[in-house]
């Protein structure tokens, strides 16, 4: 998702990995975070939000979400806009994001060029009991850039 600004740009759909492949996102997000100093993070529920704090040692520069399923987009649009000298990162999981999905609409109009958001989709709700999510109960990935067309994130 990098360009000049080092946060956002368009995100070209990745290619097919073999089927059956698991990326674990204990090593995913730490690699895709990077220098977490650079950010404001705020964090979803469950395990992004336990990536995050171990790899930031719950540092001043996080808020994770807990128990606020779906509110973590909003937070890190509210902490964008007031803060527009900081580059913000949102972590969080398909679950957590579907229980806003609105939210992607709003951020697409408000459009801050210091946010960043990152979604590790593992198919299912987490925190609630591991029921199946959106993303996993088609044959085929949805087409997430559907639900707000135009988008810069997506």
């Amino acid at each position: 998702m990098a360009t000049d600004s080092g946060i956002r740009g368009a995100v070209a759909a990745a290619p097919t990995v073999a089927k059956g492949f698991i990326l674990d996102r204990r090593d995913a997000v730490p690699a895709l975070i990077g220098r977490h100093e650079d950010f404001l993070i705020v964090s979803g529920l469950a395990g992004t939000s336990r990536d995050v704090a171990a790899l930031t040692k719950d540092g001043a520069n996080t808020y994770t979400m807990a128990g606020a399923m779906g509110g973590a987009c909003m937070i890190g649009l509210g902490l964008a806009l007031a803060r527009p000298d900081k580059r913000v990162l949102v972590v969080t999981g398909d679950g957590e994001l579907l229980m806003n999905v609105g939210a992607l609409a709003t951020i697409a109009v408000m459009n801050p060029p210091n946010l960043a958001i990152v979604c590790v989709d593992n198919g299912h709700y987490g925190e609630t009991g591991y029921q199946k999510s959106q993303t996993i109960l088609r044959d085929v990935d949805p087409d997430v850039d559907i639900l707000c067309p135009g988008a810069p994130f997506l």
